[in-house]
């Protein structure tokens, strides 16, 4: 399957898999997973470091971006330093609230958008859309 990374980072909360699959030129469906206690149901597109949760309407509830993901969300890329997210973003509407060791930025504003550091490098290593 080849899509563009401009056409991955637009996905978002709230699309079809219709929308999706429209999108990605496929017919792929999302597969049921157990985490713990909870059932996902994900599309997972490795290749493109993309994975979509769905909710049991067939509808996108978070879209989740790591390496090799090589585009950008709301100009954020991976591997981009704090300081390069805080001047795009400016300062995050919230932290998360669990002291892990993980810095996770949460902006609500003009849309959803959580970014997560890793703890190794400060630079971002996952974007949650």
């Amino acid at each position: 399957m080849s899509v563009r990374a401009e056409s991955l980072a637009r996905l978002q909360q709230g699309a079809t898999l219709a929308d999706v699959q429209t999108t990605l030129g496929t017919d792929d469906r999302p597969v049921a997973e157990q985490d713990g206690q909870r059932q996902l149901i994900v599309l997972r597109l490795p290749e493109h470091g993309v994975r979509l949760f769905f909710t049991e309407e067939d509808v996108v509830r978070t879209v989740r971006f790591d390496s090799p993901f090589p585009g950008a969300v709301r100009g954020i890329r991976i591997g981009a330093t704090k300081e390069a997210v805080q001047r795009l973003l400016g300062e995050p509407d919230r932290p998360w609230p669990v002291a892990d060791g993980v810095d996770r930025w949460l902006y609500d504003r003009p849309e959803f958008i959580r970014v997560d550091f890793d703890p190794a490098t400060d630079t971002v290593r996952t974007i949650f859309r």
